[in-house]
């Protein structure tokens, strides 16, 4: 369990030096090391880059931020880490696409480095994305501005899409909301005894596919959908205009089951809960152990608000100007990147109160899109001579298949 001594690294405590380049500062510290071996990932739209930076007791340990994706992308805003897998998620708005990249950590010189290994899978086209998260199975979640829904990429499909076996110009969007209801009344239609289908099971969904969980057209928790998070059980999203009416911070499921009729809609939804309206308007949104938090800019209070099981919003951090990203460290921290500010700034969550310390963790022009990689998770363990291997021996099957070679069981490997 981590313990905060922030001390002197409070918001303002750490000066910046005249000679230092725009995106960098000078970190002071005055206590051990608190936390596990940490590395920060940040989005840029305005630079159209993501880079990373390790931390030390929740601010940067240089000062500085190092490319880790520096071409290929437009506007890269949310971002989402398999911390199992090593599979960073990037939405890019100019593009309209998410792109999946590998990455691993590099040990073998004297300061641990992280690196890509170059290759840009497109998970998702033609759509205007802005926040993506990834649940523990490796299911890709997004929100839609335009169509106003939440949707699921599953696992499946995107091992599909990495191999190459589908482009993502072949997935269609299905509302399993509306196949489910269907089926569910000629079940019930057929079935003299009163039957009812199991609404959890998707094996009669279509392969290669978007799974549209939740529409504004019929739950009117959708109004204008920004962050979005998962534990992989709930699913939880933000609304970045008409949170007042239709929720601010919304929960539902990864696996949503029961259909319900909203009053005032024409077609069934999976059931939500708003589980507060305490501003009209929020962007990033993500879960810790204890409750849900979001980031707002409404009526130009730049805040991050946690909310409780009892639905009671609090103002953990104010006096922000554009907050957008939030990631937990998966203990006592949660980061809020301030866009406007350029400015990645980390504060505790031990105990539940408003107004907590900040302190400013890594500076970077336009930064939006937040991830974490922390040497507790398996995807740390992932480096760049098993990559190769493994990669090595995928393309010499298919070079053997491709060439249709007789008697290729009998070649050394």
């Amino acid at each position: 369990m981590q313990v905060h001594g922030r001390g002197s690294a409070k918001l303002g405590s750490a000066s910046r030096s005249n000679s230092a380049p725009d995106d960098s500062f000078v970190p002071t510290f005055y206590a051990p090391q608190l936390t596990p071996q940490q590395f920060l990932f940040v989005s840029s739209p305005t630079q159209g880059k993501i880079v990373y930076t390790e931390i030390r007791n929740f601010q940067s340990i240089s000062g500085r931020t190092f490319p880790l994706v520096d071409s290929g992308l437009g506007q890269p805003c949310g971002i989402a880490f398999d911390r199992q897998r090593g599979n960073l998620y990037v939405a890019d708005r100019q593009f309209n696409k998410i792109f999946r990249y590998y990455v691993f950590v590099d040990q073998s010189g004297p300061t641990t480095k992280l690196a890509t290994d170059g290759v840009q899978i497109t998970i998702l086209e033609n759509t205007p994305v802005q926040w993506v998260a990834v649940d523990p199975a490796g299911d890709v979640l997004y929100s839609d501005t335009v169509a106003k829904t939440i949707n699921k990429i599953p696992a499946s499909t995107v091992d599909l899409l990495a191999s190459g076996e589908i482009s993502a110009s072949q997935l269609v969007p299905v509302s399993i909301a509306d196949q489910q209801a269907q089926a569910l009344v000629a079940v019930q239609t057929s079935n003299s005894s009163g039957a009812t289908l199991d609404t959890t099971d998707d094996s009669t969904l279509p392969q290669a596919n978007i799974l549209v969980l939740y529409e504004a057209k019929s739950n009117p928790n959708v109004v204008t959908p920004a962050g979005i998070a998962t534990d992989g059980v709930r699913l939880y999203w933000a609304n970045s205009a008409g949170g007042t009416t239709g929720g601010t911070a919304v929960q539902g499921e990864v696996q949503p089951s029961r259909l319900v009729q909203f009053p005032g809609t024409n077609a069934p939804s999976f059931q939500s809960l708003s589980l507060t309206n305490a501003t009209d308007s929020a962007q990033g949104v993500v879960r810790s152990n204890k409750m849900l938090f979001f980031s707002s800019n409404a009526s130009g209070n730049g805040a991050v608000y946690g909310v409780t099981e009892s639905g009671q919003p609090l103002a953990f951090v104010q006096g922000l100007s554009s907050p957008t990203g939030l990631v937990w460290d998966g203990d006592q921290t949660v980061f809020v990147a301030d866009t406007a500010a350029s400015t990645v700034y980390s504060f505790p969550i031990g105990r539940i109160a408003d107004s907590m310390p900040l302190t400013r963790s890594v500076v970077l022009n336009g930064a939006m899109g937040l991830a974490l990689l922390s040497a507790q998770d398996p995807a740390f363990q992932l480096r760049a001579g098993s990559l190769k291997a493994s990669f090595s021996l995928l393309q010499w099957f298919t070079f053997v298949m491709f060439l249709g070679i007789a008697g290729a069981d009998r070649l050394a490997l």
